[in-house]
């Protein structure tokens, strides 16, 4: 409610204007404040909605597993190839096994080759594979080429007779397949690891 005379805001039950003095009892002018229409609160300004980055498919993690495992295996193969009989041979009733361990340090490199695929193989280092691949099956045609080459240095004429007794056994042919299975896994995985950097 507002005084008639100054317009000053007066309460309901007032008798007279705080401002003016005016007799507010018997003025029947004195004006209501209408109550102002409540507006709704503005909506915000809309923001528009954040676009989200595209999803990319996550990168399967069962190809790179079957890598490893695979790596592993022939790890293992190559590393039980040391024990194994590398060359026999059978004569007069006679035979008999050669192993790279029991030649020293030829075992003991290949047992290297091994420990290094195990550690390749673990961290998924594709390209340590191809060359422990590489070195494995080498090394083996290597032992055997450089058994023929003794055999033949140290018998002569005898040397033809001998090698035809002498047979590559299991663990010849085990650190071959170990070292192909690392060089073919380790080239596959690379190549597939190029792949899916390069969609």
């Amino acid at each position: 409610m507002f005084c008639p005379k100054c317009g000053k805001a007066v309460a309901s039950n007032q008798r007279f204007c705080a401002g003016c003095g005016a007799d507010l009892s018997s003025d029947q002018e004195v004006r209501t404040v209408a109550a102002a229409p409540v507006r709704p609160a503005a909506a915000p300004a809309s923001v528009p909605a954040p676009v989200p980055a595209p999803v990319r498919p996550a990168k399967s993690q069962s190809g790179g597993m079957l890598f490893r495992i695979a790596g592993l295996l022939a790890a293992a193969a190559i590393a039980v190839s040391a024990f194994l009989p590398f060359w026999s041979y059978s004569s007069g009733g006679h035979s008999g096994s050669l192993s790279l361990i029991e030649y020293g340090l030829p075992g003991v490199i290949v047992l290297l080759i091994a420990a290094a695929a195990v550690l390749f193989s673990a961290a998924g280092i594709h390209a340590g594979n191809i060359g422990c691949g590489i070195i494995a099956v080498g090394y083996g045609f290597l032992r055997d080429l450089n058994l023929e080459g003794s055999i033949e240095h140290d018998y002569g004429d005898d040397a033809s007779s001998m090698l035809e007794l002498l047979n590559s056994d299991t663990g010849f042919y085990l650190l071959i397949a170990g070292g192909a299975v690392l060089l073919l896994g380790g080239l596959i995985g690379l190549a597939a690891g190029r792949s899916r950097r390069n969609p």
